[in-house]
C-alpha cells in the first residue's frame, strides 16, 4: 500500500481520482477519509486525515504566503 505522498504523486496523472478526493474533502470525516484512502490502496491514518481536512477547510487556505520573514 502507498502513503499519502504516493497518492499526491499519482493525482496529476489520474484526474478522476483527484476530483473524487476534492469532493470527499468537503463531506468526509477523518475516519471516513482514511477508509476511502484504504479502499484506493493507500495507508493514511485518521490523524493524518484530520490534518489534511483541517488544512483543506482552513479559512486561511487562500491567504498569500509570506516568502520573506
Amino acid at each position: 500500500m502507498g502513503t499519502y505522498i504516493d497518492f499526491m504523486e499519482l493525482m496529476p496523472r489520474n484526474m478522476a481520482l483527484a476530483q473524487e478526493f476534492i469532493k470527499n474533502l468537503k463531506r468526509f470525516s477523518a475516519d471516513e477519509l482514511s477508509a476511502w484512502f484504504r479502499s484506493k490502496g493507500f495507508t493514511v491514518t485518521g490523524a493524518e486525515c484530520g490534518s489534511i481536512l483541517a488544512n483543506a477547510r482552513s479559512k486561511h487556505r487562500d491567504a498569500p504566503v509570506m516568502w520573506a520573514y
